[in-house]
């Protein structure tokens, strides 16, 4: 018998990326359902209608219920948005319990103890007191972020505007987080561990945009602009408010020195190194 596996976020850029390693992977053993806020969307969506969707809302504790029956595995992905964890992640947390859920996977962020203000914290903490089996990802920057976020402005103005100062980055490859993510379904020596998973060097964005300008064969520029600016540049984008507070955020925790650290849990539990920000650069740009 299949064992059922709720993922939530999947419509999100880590939760379409990890649907995509479940289409490739055998599922014999496993019916993978995307847990949705628009279900009639998500069921004519290319990618989310191949899989069983079920009505799914961190802000409406009422899908919690029925979201969650006959589930043995929740793959727990925050939406940006959600803040009150206390008001909205520990009913659902509670709710797993209640279900007998039998593990949860919750996809965090690196060195979440110096970050004690940022919501995958107190998570964290709801999930390990629940005493159901789990395994916590904090996953460094993703390297995919570097397109998504300044692709256009290093194609049309060959720069990348960022808030970060000289801050370093733990640039992880979303492929890696994804693939530790799925091995966390049916690898029990990754029960019950928080993990750091990051790549194996840190860089800023001035290193960044020199490895760029090399592949692509053209000058692109690192400017640190002021937050005012930064955030009318990315309205002009059209950006969305939510994304430039995330990517605000996340340029704050870099600027103060929080997303440098390393990690070899990736290489100890999977067995390979990371890829790299080089790779990932010769590959997309």
């Amino acid at each position: 018998m299949k064992e059922n596996i709720l993922i939530t976020g999947s419509t999100g850029f880590f939760g379409r990326h990890l649907l995509s390693q479940c289409q490739e992977e055998s599922c014999e053993k496993k019916n993978i359902i995307a847990g949705v806020r628009r279900e009639n969307e998500a069921k004519v969506d290319a990618q989310i209608g191949q899989f069983e969707v079920r009505p799914f809302d961190f802000f409406n504790i009422n899908t919690f219920e029925k979201a969650l029956d006959g589930i043995k595995k929740l793959i727990l992905i925050r939406p940006p948005a959600l803040k009150n964890t206390k008001r909205y992640i520990l009913p659902l947390i509670k709710v797993a319990k209640q279900k007998n859920i039998q593990h949860i996977t919750f996809l965090s962020v690196t060195n979440t103890e110096k970050s004690k203000m940022i919501p995958h914290l107190s998570v964290e903490k709801y999930i390990i007191e629940s005493g159901i089996p789990y395994t916590i990802i904090r996953s460094g920057f993703f390297m995919q972020n570097i397109k998504r976020l300044a692709g256009n402005e290093i194609n049309l103005n060959q720069t990348i505007s960022m808030t970060a100062g000289n801050g370093k980055v733990n640039f992880t490859d979303i492929r890696d987080v994804v693939d530790i993510a799925y091995a966390s379904l049916v690898d029990a020596s990754l029960q019950n561990k928080e993990l750091e998973i990051t790549g194996n060097k840190s860089f800023n964005f001035y290193e960044v945009a020199e490895m760029i300008s090399k592949k692509a064969g053209k000058k692109i520029t690192y400017t640190k602009p002021s937050a005012i600016k930064f955030i009318r540049e990315k309205v002009k984008e059209k950006f969305s408010v939510q994304l430039i507070i995330q990517m605000s955020a996340v340029c704050n925790r870099i600027k103060q020195g929080k997303a440098e650290f390393t990690s070899d849990d990736f290489e100890r539990y999977m067995h390979r190194r990371p890829r790299s920000l080089e790779t990932y650069i010769m590959e997309t740009f």
